[in-house]
């Protein structure tokens, strides 16, 4: 099992358009996934499970994170065939107050993630838009991780804090997590702004800027309301062709 992380500090950069749609490309081929959502948002939970409200929430993420379920025991289908969900809950607001003293916390993810490893190919971690310890059981739990960012001058200064929190990482805890590159989401072709950005984070990233841009599109939005990745909902648009650019872009 390939565990792979989606991570920036800033919020709505396209973290979760991301993660759904890479696990279409994946599911397509005919791979298991596993999603897991630790923003207490639950963005992505609600994508595969319209109507979450905090009763449905009951049996959510940190069942296993603070009660020491199995996630095999929170996990839950969706309606696509191949992909699997742990959803988020609104306790993981309180992931940082209830483990804040607890060093092997950060391994609790990591440890929960192990035990599943012979039932799914792939897992894709959606992580919320702060530093904190989800962030870090996160990074200790993947192999790999992918770094989005919109077109702003904010979201380039949060990635080089998550390069910095990966980088302790690797020293103190998981020497095996490697980058798969920044991924530029939301790009709007006509935009003189965003031409110029791109052409500052091709100057500043160079290889590391995936060459596949996430163009802004409403037909994600369209395939999310559906409960479907872009892959599934427009098989042959040249949204669904993006994704599964950016898979061959990471070797995925």
């Amino acid at each position: 099992m390939k565990t792979i992380a989606v991570v920036n500090l800033k919020g709505g950069v396209g973290k979760t358009t991301i993660t759904h749609n890479l696990a279409g490309v994946f599911a397509e081929r005919g791979s298991r996934v596993l999603l897991v959502d630790l923003d207490h948002q639950a963005n992505l939970s609600s994508i595969y499970i319209p109507h979450l409200t905090e009763r449905s929430e009951d049996d959510g993420l940190t069942r296993a994170l603070f009660d020491g379920m199995s996630l095999s025991e929170i996990i839950k289908p969706t309606r696509l065939q191949n992909v699997w969900l742990a959803p988020a809950d609104l306790d993981l607001n309180m992931i940082d107050s209830r483990f804040s003293n607890d060093l092997a916390s950060h391994f609790i993810l990591a440890d929960l993630l192990e035990r599943e490893a012979a039932n799914y190919d792939f897992t894709l971690i959606d992580c919320p838009p702060h530093m904190g310890m989800a962030v870090g059981m996160a990074l200790v739990a993947a192999d790999a991780y992918i770094i989005p960012l919109d077109l702003d001058h904010w979201a380039y200064r949060g990635s080089q804090r998550i390069q910095d929190a990966a980088e302790k990482t690797r020293r103190r805890a998981n020497q095996q997590l490697t980058f798969l590159g920044y991924v530029a989401s939301k790009v709007q072709a006509r935009s003189k702004l965003n031409q110029q950005m791109l052409g500052f984070l091709q100057e500043h990233f160079a290889e590391d800027l995936k060459p596949t841009y996430i163009r802004e599109s409403v037909r994600y939005r369209e395939a999310a309301a559906m409960g479907l990745p872009i892959t599934h909902y427009l098989p042959t648009s040249e949204q669904a062709s993006a994704f599964r650019s950016l898979a061959q872009d990471m070797r995925l």
